[in-house]
């Protein structure tokens, strides 16, 4: 799981800069504050994803229908509706 790993084994956490392998973090006194971050960290995620997809839906029912019309896009033309002003 790539949070887990950010976290533990390459020690990119705020307060917590020591890194270890999966099976140490699982089996250390730790183990339960380390998946309350990873589980922290996904539920951050999670929200800032849908504020993203929540902030855009107009431009992706826009790409939606053009995509149902074409049956395909070029790189231009998605290029081209990302850029253009709703």
């Amino acid at each position: 799981m790539l949070f887990r790993s950010i976290v533990c084994t390459y020690g990119m956490e705020e307060d917590q800069l020591i890194t270890l392998r999966k099976e140490e973090v699982l089996q250390s006194a730790l183990a339960k504050e380390y998946t309350a971050k990873v589980n922290e960290i996904l539920k951050t995620e999670m929200k800032n994803t849908l504020t993203t997809i929540e902030n855009a839906k107009d431009k992706i029912q826009e790409i939606a229908d053009a995509l149902i019309r074409e049956n395909r896009l070029t790189g231009k033309q998605l290029e081209e509706l990302m850029e253009a002003d709703g």
